[in-house]
Parts: structure tokens; sequence; C-alpha cells
């Protein structure tokens, strides 16, 4: 699958497009107050012409799962970590569940191709998804830090 990713200009992850992605997922996923209030960014080149890539919404998210999960879990107090336990790998493994399933969830209500026109949409919508996603399967599966545990509204 990575060869198939090399053939697509990666241009349309921009910064702010990774950025903004990185940082609804760590937001709904600590849903605890819990993560950095700026996500960890890697850096991106945009490239001019970028508005005319594009590429299948699965490559797409197969490439934001990719480009993001490493500043997501890749250290102890990442966003995704800080909150559960959970190590690097199984942090990783269950990022990309969660971005893959969402894919599927939300795709009739994304576009089929996605471009520099609606990149940043489309990694919004699958993001949100994911935290969520991410945080609920871990609560439900009792992994979630006594510090992060949400109280219940009363």
């Amino acid at each position: 699958m990575v060869g198939a990713l090399e053939a697509y200009d990666m241009s349309i992850f921009s910064s702010s497009v990774l950025s903004r992605a990185a940082l609804f997922v760590s937001i709904l996923a600590a849903g605890c107050g819990g993560g950095s209030s700026e996500p960890a960014q890697q850096e991106q080149t945009e490239t001019a012409g970028a508005e005319e890539e594009s590429m299948t919404l699965d490559a797409f998210v197969g490439e934001l799962a990719r480009q993001a999960g490493p500043a997501l879990c890749g250290t102890e107090d990442a966003p995704l970590r800080e909150c559960f336990m959970v190590d690097e790998s199984e942090c990783g493994q269950l990022f990309n569940l969660a971005m893959t399933e969402c894919g599927n969830q939300l795709r009739s209500e994304l576009p089929a191709t996605v471009d520099a026109s609606n990149a940043d949409a489309t990694a919004t919508s699958i993001s949100q998804c994911a935290g969520t996603a991410y945080r609920m399967g871990l609560e439900q599966n009792g992994r979630v830090r006594a510090e992060c545990q949400q109280q219940p509204a009363q």
C-alpha cells in the first residue's frame, strides 16, 4: 500500500491541515483537558499548484493517519498516550484503526476524491470522529488514567 501512496503528491497535507487534524484528535481523545494545547507538528512543505493534486478518500485517510500518528503517539506524553494506558505501538494501531473506521463510517458524507479545496474539511471530519472513537474505545476497556477520567454530569 505504501507504494501506491508514493504515487500521490502529498502537498495537500499542508501543515495547517495536519495540525488542525491533530488538534481535533488530541482534544477529543483526551476529553479531559489532557494533551498539549498545541499539537506536535511535523514539518510539511506546501507546493504551488497543490489545488490540482488529488487522491482517493481511502488513500487520504491512510496518509493522514501515517503522517499524524507519530506526533500523536510517539512519546509517553503525546496527546493520545497521556491519558490512556497504551504504549506507542498500541496507540498507533488503535489510532490507525479509528481513522480507517471513521473514513468508512463517514464515506457517504465525504468526497470520494480529496484535493486542496476539501482536504481541510475532510481531515477535520475524520479526525473528530477518530478522536472520539479512540477515547470511547479505551474508556470502555477501563484504560483511562485516573487523573484523566471525566466526572459524570450532575
